[in-house]
This record gives C-alpha cells, sequence and structure tokens, in this order.
C-alpha cells in the first residue's frame, strides 16, 4: 500500500513518521528503512526522536539512489556493488573510446576538439558526459532503450555521436545498468514476485524531487510492502494549475502597453507559489497521477500576529497578496539587511543575533541556521567573526558543507606539491610549501624560520628553475643564474668559506660569489633546505612524464611518506587521500583503463574529489548552523537566516552543457539548478518559525553605489510591499548597515537595531571620531612615563629618523611595515632599485682596492645576480659606473679608514652607548665620514649631525672634531655637506636627550623632511609653513611614487586627519635645526 502524507510543516511530518516507526515491524532486529535526501535530513530525524523518545536506533538513511540500488541487487544478488556505468567509473570507459579514431570520426565537431594536443580535454569532457549520461539513466530511460536499439530520435546533432559512444559503452560491459535493471524490477513486481531481501516497511521523508522512474519503482514496490511518503507541501489547496500569470492576461498586458508593478502579481493564486513553486508542483503532480493508495493531509495554520506568519498563510490558503497587513512596531519577523561585503555581512549577522538573543531569552543557537549559496567564500570569514574574541560575546557556532579542501588544507598542500614539482620552481611558490606545518615538521624546519630562509633566498638572488638542466628542459639557455642549485651553492659557500678570507683578493671561488647568512647553527637550517629541494627535484623527475593509474597511486603513496610527517589531527586528511587513491585505482580498475595519463590531470582528478562536501561535519552540532544551499533541507528552525542574496550569485548560474540533450528538450519532472534554487528559497520561507532574516551586499565597497538583490529577494519584497497596508513598510523591513564595523552611530544610545556589541570597535570608534566627521589623533593624552636609564645610538637614529614610528613601536607593539615582497619567480631584465643600490655599494667598496677594477667589479656583480642575462646587463653595469664616477673619485682610500669607536655618554636622563664609524658611516682622521651613493637627504643630514655633536664631545685620538657626508647628485656629480666643530656640544646633545624621552612618551611634532623644507624657507625670507605643508600633505599634482611625508603610515595612523605642523612642530624645528645649519656646509663637485 502506498501512504501519502503531506503538510506544511516538517514537524508534523515529523510526528507522523514517528507514529509510523511505532508500528513494530514483523521482526524487532530488522532495521527501519527512511530513505532521505541528504545527510542532514537524516542528522535531523535522529536528533528529534531521541529527543523524544531518548533513543534513536536500528534506523537506517539511505540516500534515494543507494536504495533503488540497494532493490535492484535484492532482485538479482549478483550485481556488484557498484555499478560499471556509474559516473565515476564510466568517465575512464568513455576517456578511453574517446582516445579512438573510430569515435573522433563520429562528429566534426567532437573531432576538433580532441585533436588539440592537451590530454585535460579528453578526460574533461568524458567526465562530462559520463555525467550527462547517467542523467540519461534516470531522466531518460526510454532514449536508452531506443539507443541500444540502434535508432536515432532526431533530438539534435548532438545525438549523432552520443547514440553511437553509448552503444559503444553498453556493449563493451555485460553488466546491466539501470534502465535494464529498473524494467526488470518493475516487471518482476507487477508480476506479484517479492524477493526475499526487500525490507518489509520503506520511508521516504521530505523528498521534494524524484526522477520519475524513481516513482514508478515506488508504486510498483506499494503492491508488495507498505511505502509510506511524508512530503512537504507548501499548500493544501490544489496548485498544480497554477502559472505565473495567465496566457491571456499576457495578450491584454501586451495591448494594454507598460506593464505596472502591480500588474506583475495578478498571478492565479499567490505570486511567490507561481514564481518559485514550479519544481515542487511538478513533483507533487507527478505523486498524484500515480497515486492509489491513501492519502493524508495536515496542514498547519501560524497563529502569530506576524509578516512572517501572514505571507506563510497566505501560500498556505493560496491568497493573493491583499494590502491590509498592520506591521506591528516590534515586528521583526522578517529582516532585510544591505550591507558593503561579505564580511560586514557575518559581522551584522553577529550583532543581529545577539540581539534577538537579549529580546529573546528562550532563543538558541541551535536554534538558528544560516544558510548561503557559496559557503566557500563565508567559510574563513565566518571564523574570522564567529571564533573567540575578547570583548565580544561568543554565540558557538559550527560550519557544514565545507569541501574536503577546505576542511582539511593538507590535501590542498599535497595538489600545490605536485604543481611546483611539475612547474618553474619559482622561489616563493617553493618557499609557500613550507607554510605547510606537516611539510616543514617532515624537514625539521619551523614556522619561526621561515622569514630567515626568504632572506636568505632573496640574498641568494634564487628566482626559479631547479638548475641549468632544468632550463634546458623549457627550451632556455642552459644558464645556472638565479636558479635553487646555484643559490643553494652560494649560501653554502657562505658557510664554508666567509668573504672575509678573501682579504685583497675579490670576494669570489670558482667564479661564485658566496653569500655568508647562515652563521652558527643556523647552517643546520640552511641544510635542511638544501635537503627539501633536492627531494622536490628529484620528485620533478618522476612526475615529468605520463604513468599508469598504479603508478601514479604507488608515487603519491611515496610523496606522503616522503615530504609529509602529519600529527594527530592531520592523519584524518592523509587517511582520506589513502582512501582516494585506493577509489582511483578501484575506479580504473573496474573500467578496464590502462592507458597513461599526466601529472595535470591527475591534479583536476584530485581537485574533483577533493571539492565535494566532507559529510555533515558542523550540522546541528549544537550551536548556529553555517551550511550551504542545498536542495531539500528545509529544515525548521526558529530563526532561519540567508545571506549572499546578491544579483548573479542567487539564483545560481550553471549552464547546462551545449550538448546535454535533457536541457534542449525538456519534460515535466527534469531538474535544474534554477528550479532547484527557486524552489530552496521558497522552502527556507516556510522552515522560518519566528524570523526570517535576509541579507545581500547591497552598497558597492568600492563608492557605495546601491547594487541590486537576487530577483527572488526582490520578488519577496515586492509581495511585502503589497501586502501591508502601511506604504513604508517595507522601509522598516530593511536596513542599510555602515560600511566600517567601528562606526560611531552604530554606539549611540539612539543606534536601535544597528546596535553593535563588539566592544573593541566601540572603543576604536570612539578614537575615530567618526561622529564629528573626522579622524581625530591616536593619542589624546600621554602615555605614563617609561622609566629609560640607558638607550643605544641605534635607537636614537631610529627615534628621529621617525619619531611616530619610534613611538607606535616601541610604546605600544604597532608595526605597519608593508609586508616584504615575496622573492620573484623571474630573472630580472632590469635594474630596480634595490639592485642599483647593491651595485653601487660593490662600486663603492671596490674603490681603491686591487680588485677594483671595472671587470672584476662586473663579474662580481654579475655572480651576485643583480644583472639582467646578457649583453644588456652589461651594458646597465658601465651605464650605472659611468654615472656614478664621480662619487667613486671622491672617496677616500681604504688605508684612511680607521677602526670603529665604541663610546658611551651620560646626559641627565640616561646613558647613551654605542659605536661611530658603522654602517654608511666611516671613521677617519678628519673626521667623521658618511656615504651615500644617491642625493642627499634631510635625514642624512640629521643623523650625521647627532653623531657629529657626539664625536665633539668624545674629541678621540688623531681623529678631527668635523664631519661629511658624501652623496651623488645625478646633475652635479658628487656633493659634499660638512660639519665643522662644535665648541659646546653638550648642551645640543641635552635638548636631543629631551626630545627622544619624549618621543618615547607621546608623539614628537619633528618631521624632518617637513621641518627641513620649513627652516630652509624660513632662512631664505619665503612663507615657511607654506613650504612645509607642501612636504607634509599629499601632492595635488603628484608623480608616481610620490607621496607626502604625512602619508607614511605611522605619520597617518597618529595624526590621522589632524594637520600637526602647528606652532610646537615650528617650536622643535627651530630647536633641533637651528644648531645643525649654524654649522653646515655644502658643495658640490662637478662631474
Amino acid at each position: 500500500m502506498l501512504y501519502l502524507y503531506q503538510a506544511n510543516r516538517l514537524e508534523t511530518l515529523l510526528e507522523l513518521l514517528l507514529a509510523v516507526i511505532r508500528q513494530p515491524l514483523p521482526s524487532p532486529f530488522e532495521p527501519e528503512v527512511v530513505v532521505v535526501q541528504s545527510k542532514g535530513m537524516a542528522r535531523w530525524i535522529t536528533l528529534q526522536q531521541a529527543k523524544r523518545n531518548g533513543i534513536c536506533a536500528n534506523l537506517q538513511f539511505p540516500l534515494p539512489a543507494t536504495f533503488i540500488w540497494q532493490l535492484f541487487r535484492a532482485m538479482q544478488a549478483d550485481l556488484p556493488r557498484r555499478s560499471g556505468f556509474s559516473p565515476d567509473i564510466m568517465a575512464w570507459r568513455i576517456a578511453e573510446q574517446l582516445a579512438s579514431s573510430e569515435v573522433m570520426a563520429l562528429h566534426p565537431s567532437l573531432q576538433h576538439y580532441l585533436q588539440q594536443p592537451d590530454e585535460r580535454r579528453r578526460y574533461e569532457l568524458a567526465w562530462q558526459v559520463a555525467d550527462i549520461f547517467d542523467h540519461y539513466l534516470m531522466y531518460r530511460p526510454d532514449w536508452i532503450e531506443a539507443w541500444e536499439q540502434g535508432r536515432q530520435l532526431g533530438l539534435g546533432e548532438e545525438e549523432r555521436w552520443q547514440q553511437p559512444l553509448w552503444q559503444r559503452l553498453a556493449a563493451q560491459d555485460s553488466a546491466p545498468h539501470r534502465v535494464r535493471l529498473l524494467q526488470h524490477l518493475l516487471d518482476r513486481l507487477a508480476q506479484g514476485e517479492r524477493p526475499a531481501h526487500l525490507p518489509q516497511r520503506v520511508i521516504l521523508f521530505g523528498i521534494s524531487a524524484m526522477p520519475p522512474a524513481y516513482v514508478d519503482i515506488l508504486h510498483g514496490l506499494s503492491q508488495q510492502l507498505d511505502v509510506c511518503l511524508f512530503v512537504l507541501n507548501p499548500c493544501q489547496e490544489a496548485w498544480g494549475h497554477l502559472t505565473r500569470q495567465p496566457p491571456q492576461l499576457d495578450l491584454l498586458l501586451e495591448d494594454a502597453g507598460p506593464a505596472r508593478p502591480e500588474d506583475l502579481y495578478l498571478d492565479l493564486g499567490h505570486p511567490l507559489l507561481a514564481s518559485l513553486g514550479r519544481q515542487g508542483r511538478d513533483f507533487m503532480d507527478m505523486l498524484v497521477e500515480r497515486h492509489s493508495g491513501e492519502l493524508h493531509d495536515l496542514f498547519v495554520e501560524n497563529e502569530q500576529p506576524t509578516l512572517l506568519a501572514r505571507l506563510q498563510n497566505d501560500i498556505l490558503y493560496l491568497r493573493e497578496p491583499a494590502a491590509d497587513h498592520v506591521l506591528a512596531e516590534d515586528d521583526v519577523s522578517i529582516q532585510h539587511h544591505l550591507c558593503h561585503s561579505p564580511m560586514r555581512e557575518l559581522e551584522v549577522l553577529h550583532d543581529q543575533l545577539l540581539q534577538l538573543f537579549e529580546a529573546d531569552p528562550s532563543l538558541q543557537p541551535a536554534d538558528v541556521a544560516v544558510l548561503m549559496p557559496d559557503i566557500h567564500t563565508y567559510a574563513p570569514l565566518i571564523d574570522a567573526v564567529f571564533a573567540r574574541r575578547e570583548g565580544v560575546p561568543y554565540i558557538p557556532y559550527g560550519i557544514a558543507d565545507r569541501s574536503l579542501l577546505s576542511q582539511w588544507p593538507l590535501l590542498q598542500v599535497v595538489e600545490q606539491l605536485l604543481q611546483v614539482a611539475a612547474g618553474r620552481f619559482a622561489a616563493a611558490e617553493v618557499l609557500d610549501l613550507l607554510s605547510c606545518p606537516a611539510l616543514a615538521r617532515c624537514f625539521g624546519i619551523e614556522e619561526a624560520e621561515l622569514p630567515l630562509l626568504r632572506q636568505w633566498v632573496e640574498a641568494a638572488a634564487i628566482r626559479w628553475a631547479r638548475d641549468a638542466r632544468h632550463k634546458a628542459e623549457l627550451g632556455l639557455p642552459d644558464d645556472p643564474a638565479h636558479s635553487w642549485q646555484q643559490g643553494l651553492d652560494r649560501l653554502l659557500l657562505g658557510v664554508a668559506l666567509p668573504v672575509e678570507l678573501a682579504e685583497a683578493e675579490a670576494p669570489m671561488f670558482a667564479g661564485m660569489l658566496p653569500v655568508a647568512v647562515a652563521e652558527g647553527s643556523k647552517a643546520q637550517l640552511l641544510a635542511r633546505l638544501a635537503v627539501f629541494v633536492e627531494q622536490l627535484g628529484q620528485l620533478h623527475q618522476r612526475v615529468a612524464q605520463p604513468l599508469s593509474a598504479a603508478d601514479w597511486v604507488a608515487q603519491l603513496h611515496q610523496v606522503l611518506e616522503q615530504f609529509f610527517d602529519p600529527d594527530e589531527d592531520e592523519q584524518q586528511a592523509v587517511q582520506h587521500l589513502r582512501d582516494t587513491l585506493a577509489q582511483l585505482l578501484e575506479d580504473t580498475t573496474l573500467a578496464g583503463f590502462n592507458q597513461t595519463f599526466g601529472l595535470p590531470w591527475l591534479r583536476r582528478w584530485l581537485q574533483r574529489h577533493g571539492s565535494q562536501a566532507y559529510g555533515s561535519t558542523g550540522f546541528l552540532s549544537g550551536g548556529v548552523t553555517f551550511c550551504a544551499m542545498v536542495p531539500m533541507r528545509s529544515l525548521p528552525f526558529r530563526v532561519l537566516c540567508l545571506l549572499g542574496l546578491n544579483d548573479g550569485d542567487f539564483p545560481r548560474q550553471l549552464r547546462p552543457q551545449s550538448f546535454d540533450l535533457v536541457a534542449q528538450h525538456y519534460r515535466r519532472g527534469d531538474r535544474s539548478r534554477r528550479f532547484d534554487d527557486r524552489y530552496l528559497f521558497l522552502e527556507a520561507l516556510l522552515s522560518a518559525r519566528q524570523v526570517l532574516y535576509l541579507s545581500h551586499v547591497g552598497f558597492s565597497i568600492r563608492d557605495g553605489q546601491s547594487l541590486p538583490p537576487s530577483p527572488l529577494l526582490a520578488e519577496l519584497l515586492d509581495v511585502i510591499r503589497l501586502s501591508c497596508a502601511d506604504p513604508d513598510a517595507l522601509s522598516r523591513v530593511t536596513l542599510a548597515h555602515p560600511l566600517q564595523p567601528f562606526d560611531a552611530r552604530l554606539f549611540q544610545p539612539d543606534a536601535g537595531r544597528l546596535r553593535s556589541y563588539a566592544a573593541p570597535y566601540a572603543r576604536a570608534g570612539v578614537l575615530a571620531g567618526l561622529g564629528e566627521g573626522s579622524l581625530a589623533p591616536l593619542f589624546q593624552q600621554p602615555l605614563p612615563e617609561r622609566v629609560v636609564d640607558s638607550a643605544s645610538l641605534e635607537e636614537w637614529l631610529q627615534c628621529f629618523r621617525n619619531p611616530a614610528r619610534y613611538l607606535l613601536r616601541e610604546r605600544l607593539s604597532i608595526w605597519l611595515d608593508e609586508p616584504r615582497a615575496e622573492p620573484e619567480g623571474y630573472e630580472p631584465f632590469e635594474l630596480d632599485w634595490h639592485a642599483r643600490q647593491t651595485l653601487r655599494r660593490w662600486l663603492q667598496q671596490a674603490q681603491g682596492r686591487p680588485w677594483g677594477d671595472a671587470e672584476t667589479v662586473q663579474c662580481l656583480v654579475e655572480a651576485d645576480g643583480l644583472l639582467p642575462a646578457g649583453p644588456m646587463g652589461g651594458l646597465m653595469y658601465q651605464a650605472e659606473r659611468a654615472t656614478l664616477q664621480p662619487f667613486l673619485q671622491a672617496l677616500p682610500g681604504a688605508a684612511e679608514t680607521l677602526p670603529p669607536l665604541p663610546f658611551h655618554w651620560q646626559g641627565q636622563q640616561l646613558r647613551l652607548q654605542g659605536v661611530l664609524g658603522q654602517g654608511n658611516w666611516r671613521l677617519t682622521p678628519s673626521g667623521l665620514l658618511g656615504l651615500r651613493a644617491d642625493r642627499l637627504r634631510p635625514a642624512d643630514e640629521f643623523l650625521l649631525w647627532i653623531q657629529h655633536l657626539l664625536l665633539c664631545v668624545l674629541q678621540p685620538q688623531n681623529v678631527a672634531c668635523q664631519s661629511r657626508w658624501l652623496a651623488h647628485d645625478e646633475r652635479n656629480g658628487a656633493q659634499w655637506l660638512q660639519f665643522e666643530r662644535v665648541a659646546e656640544p653638550e648642551p645640543l646633545l641635552l635638548d636631543l636627550e629631551q626630545a627622544f624621552c619624549l618621543a618615547g612618551n607621546q608623539p614628537l611634532p619633528f618631521f624632518i623632511k617637513s621641518a627641513h623644507a620649513w627652516f630652509v624657507a624660513q632662512q631664505q625670507g619665503k612663507d615657511a609653513m607654506k613650504a612645509a605643508e607642501r612636504v607634509w600633505l599629499p601632492p595635488e599634482h603628484r608623480h608616481p611614487g610620490q607621496f607626502g611625508e604625512g602619508e607614511q603610515a605611522y605619520y597617518h595612523l597618529l595624526y590621522r586627519d589632524h594637520n600637526p605642523l602647528d606652532q610646537t612642530f615650528c617650536d622643535w624645528a627651530q630647536r633641533l635645526l637651528a644648531p645643525m645649519f649654524a654649522h653646515r656646509e655644502v658643495s658640490h663637485e662637478a662631474g
């Protein structure tokens, strides 16, 4: 007997289900078979039954396809566990067929596509055809029967090659496929035969779509056993006739001119049911047409006086919208939220859920579900917003439907490892592999050591390629420059042969320039890096050629052993990959596929399997459930939230393949992503019990322009507008949120529904001063005074170079510097700024040395990896040397340089200690000398001035108390800056000490570039403040790379929209720079 139970609420169907299950089966050991569409539905039923009865046991929850195959095996015991016509196996069989010239000749388009050299085309096509043939088996069994009989049905050009291809597949495998098994099963059931292994009772729960062939099987089964269908029906009235609008009205509207918005809702019945319910309508019609048993209806009205209840009841009773509903002031049953980004959607959701929990203490996180079209986009953002954070109320949550790759990043690293091994060995890509803990652990490399490795790779000029032979394999000259082998050799040579050993000779060995950066125990880290790169190179050799499936499986098992040391949590990912490889071997074996294929297709196959959703982890786990929008997951929740309802994102756009004949010849009951998503939206609308929360990106994050919502959301909003008596009801349902989570409006007493609970953002909003329309300075008062009794010269120099950076780093541990760029993956084709500065240092260092001739220095520069390959690099070197010649000729000889001078100086508040004559400064008999093979900058002057004052205080023997700076001016050649002896340097140093101590407690308004411009203009009788502002503020007409001093990250954070160029700035500029300019002399030596 076939029993059909229908209701508009899943809870009602559940009570009916539990009542049926209470009727015992003949054997207490026989499991109850409940066919469901998803594992999530199975988990919900299990939890609900356990909640009501205290236990849930001896229930099986097969999916429809699995259940049907179990029926086939019950009728024919010798059937294998897996069919040779399942998509995963059939794809390999099709791939083998597509390689034959007979199949390619079936159609010109097929031949043209498959003759391309990329083998991935054949395998991708095979997978797509396998999916389409599987669809035919379920939804077009009559086509399959006709094709096997040699008949074509006039379905179009694509049938000309699909029919003979299917014939070849059917002839290749004698085992029956689903169409044959279906007919065999129906025939035996019609004859009254009941196989011994059939269950006593079959229950189907919550399924809203099914192939017609499956419905026929259920009808046949009902002749032999009880079949109970529990179906969710949104409407208690007959609505199978319902259309978007009657055809006669279309003709009338054409004659009447442009349609009014109200005309769109002149449907027969409820417009949302007509627009969204096509899939459910066709399924219900199919059931009714084949139903000959008992029908049980149990529809329940939503008795709440809310807008959501009104909408659900209108659908239940098939009522057209009538503008008579009065929206209560506290009615938040339907909420529409507009945000600027997916991140803001989640931040707003977090605050809105906290409001709901506060308003209703009985509401629990488990009563909330959040659905979104693309869970992979939102998953990392969910963790960022909902994870435990200081000062933010925590909401328990779980994320379901994440892919295997996102659930286990280790799987993605394996695929990435194969890609790098087969690729160019780009420096950044190789080092990125070591970011995987399991891989780095295998080679004994700590996460904290990765920045150091990146510095070493950059210092050794490693860009790409394993070695010279690798370049030759790619059709390039076999030059080892910038390869991993050359770079690692240079690093290892730096350990064994430090540059200092060269003494008077050029610091090269066998044409190679050592890089001495791995000192002491760090040499072991370098050795571990070398081992990793060596094994990666060996893997490159093993995966370079096509292999059979069995060989690929063996290679990947070796990769897991050789490159990964998984911890306890990662072992599950490794085991899953081993299971996946076992499936690959099983699929190809069952398909009889013995051909070889390359690494690109293996990686694509791994990606295909890794993109599948991983079980039901995170679904109904006790907190807020975040999951993907998937069909037939119409579980009831007190609060149901839909995020990402953006135009173009939902309904999801998935165009069928051009050769999909089902899409070209539609029949009632066919599935499509568009209709699935429409019915899914209707099910979600009916599954919300108290609140339906709708959110989309309604504003552009770039310019704030309005963005349209999903058409489905737009239809719902129009129905809301037509259902409410208040013309402003839609504006009360809709809430637009600010761009930033720290917007001060979110924390005002009258914020209302915009209110945020994030305390850290509240403090940031107050500091930002957004309510006043501008950003206030970060510091409103000094920090607690720190006690400092000593400081280094390096600290002083860093402080006066950028006082804001010093304060934020030292006192608040704020580091705003841009992250260091990843190592380049290509050889240099020009001299960038860093390469030019390094080249100039080489020229400067070589001056006056025995190996300082042009040819030797060029060899050194080339060995250092600074120049482009070939003659172009030589021309760039010669040009740079010629440009710098005046500067080089002015350099003092190596013999004139004295050893650095350690010192200490006791001030009034602290003890200053350090070394004079290090880095860019040299100590000579004629005084302190600063060197820069570039133009003179204000910071260079002031930092030399500080050290000059120390020199005048220390007065070392055999050293003159004067300081000079030698720079290179592109126009005027060598440029000299000189400071004469200061008679009383102590008071000036005390002023610097006072400024330094102040800078550690509060912002010091001394900005060297702006202050320098201010003082020069004052000396020249010009508008000094205007000159300083031109340097501080962003230029109105700037050149590329030109920025105002105030745009520097630390200054920008410290002062924000406030202009710090006030009288205090002028006082400090006068106090610190006036003595310097009084002892300063600048001269040029023409080049």
